[in-house]
């Protein structure tokens, strides 16, 4: 009987962990919206890094200025590309929050500790009437 209790409660333990990985509740990254991104590159001047982790052709169609492009397949391929920028807060944003979210994760395993992912990505900075650049 108690091996039955100890193995729903590890049972249980283990989905519940799971829900919350997979929910967010349990990253090591924030979430910051496409306004507090605006005044955080405002205030921040040259030392922000915004990585843009979508295609190059979507950067193309448009991406806020200064961003840095490398996409999500790339920067799992070799995250130490960021190595340069070892304690600086990085920004990561793409389309909808999805892919940048993925990358934010990526990059607190790598060991970054201040990472903030752009909710709503460039969906986002666009609605909210920011200005983007076109190559």
């Amino acid at each position: 009987m108690n091996k039955i209790v100890l193995m729903a409660g590890a049972t249980l333990l283990a989905a519940y962990a799971l829900i919350s990985y997979r929910s967010g509740s349990h990253t090591c990254y924030q979430d910051m919206s496409a306004t507090e991104l605006h005044d955080q590159l405002s205030a921040a001047g040259d030392g922000a890094l915004l990585l843009d982790v979508r295609t190059p052709a979507e950067f193309n169609a448009g991406h806020v200025a200064g961003a840095r492009l490398l996409p999500l397949s790339e920067l799992a391929r070799d995250p130490s590309q960021l190595e340069a920028h070892e304690g600086q807060p990085l920004y990561v944003i793409c389309r909808s929050g999805n892919r940048s979210a993925q990358a934010s994760r990526l990059l607190c395993q790598e060991g970054c500790e201040e990472v903030f992912n752009i909710s709503g990505g460039m969906n986002s900075w666009s609605r909210a009437g920011f200005p983007v650049v076109r190559e």
